[in-house]
């Protein structure tokens, strides 16, 4: 079994804040400095004084409580790992494209509580699965020519 901790993308994760600099200031910056007489002989504090009043704050998160729990078993795309997800986190779109998937590569999910940091991505996850008719072709073939809710609900 393989855990991993995922789901940056909510107001409960854990992390810092890193100082960074927009590509353009400091091509600005280093474009002053290449062409300016006057700027040759500039010191090491100077140059950092500038950026850094360039500089921007942006928050880096590690993670929060979200995870994708891996199995040694077959998924539903029948070949190993079975993906499960605990909790979706506030949008799990973002999380699942950084590790390079989508909702195709979960085989199942378990939600802890219903609060937004653990369930704001289930409407992605529903949109894309229990609502798509053409998710998988057994999923098609179940539906027939009927509309989901139709198939659900009046069945």
């Amino acid at each position: 079994m393989k855990i991993t901790a995922i789901g940056v993308n909510s107001a409960f994760a854990t992390g810092t804040y890193k100082e960074a600099v927009p590509v353009k200031d400091a091509c600005d910056i280093a474009m002053k400095i290449a062409n300016s007489p006057q700027l040759k002989g500039v010191s090491e504090e100077v140059v950092v004084a500038e950026i850094r009043k360039r500089a921007r704050r942006f928050y880096a998160p590690k993670w929060q409580s979200n995870f994708l729990i891996e199995f040694d078993m077959a998924g539903k795309r029948g070949k190993n790992p079975y993906r499960m997800l605990l909790d979706v986190g506030g949008d799990v779109r973002h999380t699942l494209k950084s590790l390079e998937m989508s909702s195709a590569d979960i085989d199942g999910i378990y939600i802890s509580h219903p609060h937004n940091d653990h369930i704001g991505g289930m409407e992605y996850m529903g949109l894309t699965t229990l609502f798509n008719s053409f998710y998988t072709s057994a999923k098609k073939q179940w539906l027939g020519n009927q509309y989901i809710a139709s198939k659900l609900f009046l069945e």
